[in-house]
């Protein structure tokens, strides 16, 4: 029987059939050499910025939850009442999509993030009540 941290690491690897490069509009990302483009230029990021990002890649088009993402990049001990998943999106942002369009992080309130491109072009979300709205400066 496998603890708890091996279960969790073998989750974590990149299946044999998944491509070791995914492309959404002008970014780049390479799984295995861990080198992220976006236009013409070279992204540099943290191990923990780049583990977020694997996470999103690989789920790209889905909503993805908080406990989805933290066990993807933070182990077991961590403590998931802080701020520092969207500590750790903002920087990402920052690197990623501030300077650059379209945006690909999208925050999703109540349900988590989306990565890729806005769905239909359209940059309104639905909120829990089922009502369109304006997007605010967290959910680019």
């Amino acid at each position: 029987m496998l603890c708890t941290s091996a279960t969790e690491a073998l989750a974590r690897r990149q299946p044999a059939l998944e491509p070791a490069v995914h492309r959404t509009a002008d970014l780049e990302v390479d799984l295995a050499a861990h080198v992220v483009r976006r236009g013409e230029r070279t992204i540099h990021l943290t191990a923990k910025e780049f583990a977020l990002l694997a996470c999103f890649v690989r789920h790209e088009g889905r909503v993805i939850d908080r406990a989805t993402i933290t066990s993807y990049v933070w182990d077991e001990n961590h403590d998931p009442f802080t701020n520092v998943l969207e500590v750790l999106v903002r920087r990402l942002r920052r690197k990623i999509d501030d300077a650059f369009e379209p945006k690909l992080i999208h925050t999703l309130r109540g349900s988590g993030y989306r990565f890729g491109l806005p769905v239909g072009g359209s940059r309104l979300s639905v909120v829990g009540d089922g009502q369109p709205r304006k997007p605010t400066t967290d959910d680019r």
